[in-house]
């Protein structure tokens, strides 16, 4: 496979897709649409001109205009995700030229006033939040939110939120939806609380850390003065939440639940904490009333509030399942073995070599139909160089884990061993009859499209029994993928479109079984 024609499909695919993204929720006039925009314009025009450097000068600017930007950016989130400003202030001013072209030219005073306050010097927070003006940059947002939560400002938070129209977002950003709920509940606003709780829900169950369900949950249950329930949350899959933040949520329901004996002596001992956000949120408590639901709640709110209750008691008691992070052990066998029979390739004669590749077991239709029938298994785990191991690989890293997580090991690598083997069965058959001319084959391509089904009827399952906009926004680019990928396989010499085509029929017709076979009945008969 030629790496300068695969740069050009790398390239335009990815450019593609984020200048879709882009123009769909910014316009075509941001930014974030015109430079995937202009990638994805000088590839094809250098891929017409200059075929032999169209994937060369396309993949440079991709690289660095596209990116570097987004891992740099990708990091600095994971930073301040886990309240590391300083260090993500830094690494924000080292690439300030790169965001300067995306119009973020005030990230690093944004991260400057979050370090500030922090330190408990909060002008300069106060000073960015009162030159916010319209700010939406999806870039950006998760800064303002936890500014606006540092400062405890949340009046002027909900305010920002609806002017600017972010409420449409709340379904697929976690970090919106929590700082929605939040000043709701801090603004008295209790039955739009009760009921956006449904509205967050699809991007909270998406979001990588599970702790933030239950949180939401006990957002919605303390402004509602629901103490037994915030208590059992603290019991079990909020266990390992700090001792101050579960005192100052219990109280905070306490007050809402008009249980204010001894509570000022609390919100005194809470506000000597050293940690500005919890004194600038118990300050305010000091300050503002919170809102009675006993005499905003009617009997609907109550009943969906009881559901929310019920939803916290069903996680684990202890939290432990629900806490501990999703490992794809069978995802990482997979590549480590894909890699280990890789690195047999290049010691009994290369990775090139036919004749090491046909002695390891690649598929010969003739010696398959012959009755070497175990070629259809071996062929799948090797591969013809390095490029071809490195993009199997990769997007067995990318799609296997959301698979496997859905599916469990077991029906995963039935899913992965079935699409692998019934593609490469499938070639032979067609081979012998004459309907095709492959002979040669290997690869675990075969299994990678199968896992490209199988997320597609994972994805539609949820879409048709929940309704999902997320599962359905997830199913559409899936499906997208797949036109393009066929694009390349019928533009691309030495690609099995039939390997490609049945591995991805494969994949959906078993992961269908299994996900429709996994179906709760309460679920089903809910529809």
């Amino acid at each position: 496979m030629d790496p300068n024609r695969l740069l050009i499909w790398i390239v335009c695919l990815s450019s593609g897709l984020n200048f879709i993204q882009a123009a769909v929720w910014a316009g075509l006039q941001s930014t974030t649409a015109l430079i995937p925009g202009f990638i994805l314009t000088t590839t094809v025009v250098a891929a017409v001109l200059r075929p032999e450097l169209g994937g060369w000068i396309g993949g440079v600017l991709w690289g660095g205009l596209l990116l570097l930007p987004s891992l740099a950016f990708r990091q600095i989130s994971t930073l301040i995700g886990n309240g590391r400003y300083g260090q993500a202030h830094l690494l924000a001013r080292g690439v300030a030229g790169l965001y300067w072209l995306y119009g973020l030219s005030d990230l690093p005073r944004f991260l400057g006033a979050l370090v500030e306050a922090r330190r408990g010097d909060l002008a300069q927070a106060h000073r960015v939040l009162d030159g916010l003006g319209q700010r939406t940059s999806t870039w950006v947002m998760p800064l303002l939110l936890e500014l606006y939560r540092i400062t405890a400002r949340w009046e002027e938070c909900l305010g920002w939120i609806r002017a600017t129209g972010l409420q449409s977002q709340l379904d697929r950003e976690a970090g919106l939806g929590l700082a929605y709920l939040r000043a709701l509940g801090e603004m008295g606003e209790l039955r739009a609380l009760v009921w956006a709780y449904r509205r967050v829900i699809p991007g909270l169950q998406e979001a990588a850390n599970p702790q933030l369900l239950p949180f939401a949950q006990l957002i919605v249950l303390a402004f509602c003065g629901q103490v037994s329930d915030v208590i059992r949350l603290f019991e079990g899959s909020l266990s390992q939440s700090p001792e101050l933040i579960q005192r100052f949520w219990v109280a905070t329901a306490r007050q809402a639940a008009g249980e204010t004996a001894q509570l000022g002596r609390e919100w005194k001992l809470l506000l000597q904490a050293e940690e500005v956000t919890l004194q600038s949120a118990v300050q305010r408590r000091l300050t503002v009333e919170l809102s009675d639901p006993r005499r905003h709640l009617g009997p609907a709110d109550w009943e969906q509030l009881e559901q929310i209750g019920l939803a916290s008691r069903q996680i684990s008691p202890h939290g432990v399942e629900v806490s501990a992070p999703f490992v794809p052990y069978a995802t990482y066998g997979l590549i480590l073995l894909n890699l280990g029979v890789f690195g047999l390739e290049v010691i009994l004669g290369g990775s090139t070599n036919l004749e090491t590749l046909y002695l390891l077991g690649g598929l010969d239709p003739v010696q398959v139909w012959a009755g070497q029938w175990w070629r259809t298994l071996t062929s799948t785990l090797l591969h013809y160089g390095l490029l071809h191991l490195v993009m199997n690989m990769l997007g067995l890293l990318v799609l296997g884990p959301m698979v496997e997580r859905s599916l469990g090991i077991l029906r995963y690598l039935g899913v992965y061993w079935g699409a692998g083997v019934g593609s490469m069965t499938v070639i032979t058959m067609l081979s012998v009859l004459g309907w095709s001319s492959t002979d040669f084959v290997v690869g675990a391509s075969g299994s990678i499209m199968g896992m490209v089904g199988a997320s597609a009827a994972i994805l539609w399952r949820i879409w048709y029994r929940e309704r999902s906009p997320q599962a359905l926004r997830q199913l559409r680019m899936i499906l997208l993928i797949i036109v393009l990928q066929l694009i390349f396989d019928l533009t691309t010499p030495q690609i099995s479109v039939v390997g490609h085509t049945s591995g991805l029929i494969l994949g959906f017709l078993i992961a269908g079984i299994m996900v429709l076979s996994q179906a709760d009945p309460k679920l089903w008969r809910a529809q």
